[in-house]
């Protein structure tokens, strides 16, 4: 703020990063119980369950058999731009943020509930989720989806780790390989996806070695990459939080957030937390290709998940 020059979005800039002192302390002042945290988990998942229920019956109401269901790639795969018509719609990223973490709940209460009710309502909840991801049109979901269960599967595995982590990543590259040689709807998706933001993230560099030891300043990133940006993508983040955190700050800031992301690691695989290990892999994962710690709907949820389950053991107790 010292050397701002758009003290305003300064300002607005400070107001939403507030959570990022505001819960920690909250939550800092008396730990929560591992029965307190299961059942906001619980809380988490049926709530994206309604949420998803809700944009059905939109989809439901709205639905018009000669409209074409197209995303902005132009194929018919995805109901995306159906959900845009709910009152309480939510970007895809964010949403695949969301269903990504439920689904690894989910898999996590699997693991600790022996209950046959309580499986069954597990399993049919993860199949709603797993049928709904695809139509979120959302390439980098699929991806942090992906990684996490694999991360949550390898966490939970004592056993051969590294083994396995290199044979699943090969396998993961001659899988990615494949598709964009031989699949030209996957090649199209990528291609358009891929160079929008590499155009991002190219002016974004650019700005980063002209203000790379102290930033722009707090306020000053829309408009110092305006100076650059083509009319088409004015106003646009550079959709990756590094190069945010970086162009704002300079080096204080990247480090700062590579910190973060190291002490949360730390902590997560110091006391076996494998959903704090899951989370964190889940938001960076996120904010390789998009600005999640700009939006509402992305500082509250990770500060949130970060707050309670920093903390968070895994005691026997049960709900």
């Amino acid at each position: 703020m010292i050397y701002t020059n758009n003290f305003d979005e300064g300002i607005t800039q400070l107001e939403r990063k507030v959570a990022f002192l505001a819960f920690p302390i909250i939550y800092s002042t008396k730990r929560l119980l591992s029965i307190q945290v299961k059942y906001l988990l619980w809380c988490f998942i049926f709530g994206v369950l309604i949420y998803i229920c809700i944009n059905w019956y939109v989809i439901y109401e709205t639905y018009d058999n000669d409209l074409v269901l197209r995303n902005r790639f132009g194929y018919n795969f995805t109901l995306h731009s159906y959900f845009r018509k709910s009152k309480f719609y939510i970007h895809h990223t964010y949403l695949g943020m969301y269903l990504t973490f439920a689904i690894v709940c989910c898999f996590y209460f699997l693991k600790i509930y022996n209950q046959i009710f309580i499986k069954a309502l597990l399993l049919f909840i993860l199949i709603v989720f797993i049928i709904n991801f695809p139509l979120l049109a959302s390439k980098i979901s699929l991806f942090v989806l992906f990684f996490s269960l694999m991360s949550f599967t390898l966490f939970n595995n004592k056993f051969h780790k590294k083994t396995l982590s290199t044979l699943f990543l090969f396998s993961l590259v001659l899988v990615f390989i494949g598709f964009i040689i031989f699949n030209d709807w996957v090649k199209i998706l990528f291609e358009r996806s891929i160079g929008e933001r590499l155009y991002l993230w190219s002016i974004a560099i650019e700005e980063i070695k002209n203000n790379y030891i102290i930033g722009v300043g707090t306020g000053d990133v829309l408009d110092t990459l305006n100076e650059t940006y083509s009319m088409e993508y004015k106003d646009y983040y550079p959709h990756n939080s590094s190069f945010v955190f970086f162009l704002r700050f300079g080096v204080i800031g990247l480090f700062t957030l590579i910190a973060f992301y190291f002490i949360l690691i730390k902590k997560a695989i110091k006391h076996d937390n494998s959903l704090l290990f899951t989370f964190t892999l889940i938001v960076f994962i996120s904010s390789l290709t998009e600005h999640i710690y700009e939006r509402h709907i992305g500082i509250l949820f990770i500060i949130f998940f970060f707050s309670i389950l920093y903390n968070y053991l895994d005691e026997t107790d049960t709900i």
